[in-house]
């Protein structure tokens, strides 16, 4: 092989895009989710204090994922990081996995189980009257949840809205990730 040739071989590695990692966690955690509100929606809506616990746990394991989200970012930039190159990181993956999370829940209770509709609300009305809760008000929470399921199969709006509500939500949980995973580069 002659010097021209090899030359021509040398492969450079390219450090990833300041929007990769980003692109990536969003993914996974959008797949995440999905599984989350598989198992949520198939095994924990037999009661709503298990239903809601579930969700609660979820959504503490998907927000438990944004912040090592940060702390590769910041790893992937030497072990410094300002506030912006994190958040930036971050925010991509809270957009991708909203978006996910937004999709998968309309295409379940539109296609997959449109009857959890109906299933849902009759569990959380069998548990209010177990617990004694008064007929009118066991109707007036039954029939929000109706409404709430049935909004998001039906409105593009809302959930274009509910959409931008966790964005904030998670942006502002995000922010304060990044603020605390930060490490300054020295000034010399």
């Amino acid at each position: 092989m002659t010097d021209t040739q090899q030359n021509d071989l040398d492969i450079t590695v390219q450090s990833p895009g300041k929007y990769s990692l980003g692109v990536t966690f969003g993914v996974i955690t959008g797949l995440v989710y999905i599984v989350l509100l598989l198992i949520r929606y198939s095994f924990f809506a037999y009661s709503p204090v298990a239903y809601n616990t579930f969700a609660f746990i979820a959504y503490i394991l998907i927000l438990a994922s944004f912040f090592f989200c940060g702390v590769q970012r910041k790893k992937q930039l030497g072990g410094y990081a300002e506030t912006k190159e994190i958040f930036l990181t971050l925010f991509i993956a809270v957009l991708i996995t909203e978006a996910t999370y937004v999709l998968f829940n309309y295409v379940y209770l539109a296609f997959i189980d449109p009857d959890f509709q109906n299933k849902y609300p009759q569990v959380v009305h069998d548990y209010l009257v177990q617990k004694g809760v008064s007929t009118e008000k066991v109707q007036a929470i039954v029939d929000k949840i109706k409404e709430q399921y049935h909004t998001i199969t039906t409105s593009v709006v809302a959930n274009a809205m509910g959409f931008g509500v966790w964005v904030v939500i998670d942006g502002i949980l995000c922010l304060i990730f990044s603020l605390a995973i930060r490490k300054p580069r020295p000034q010399y």
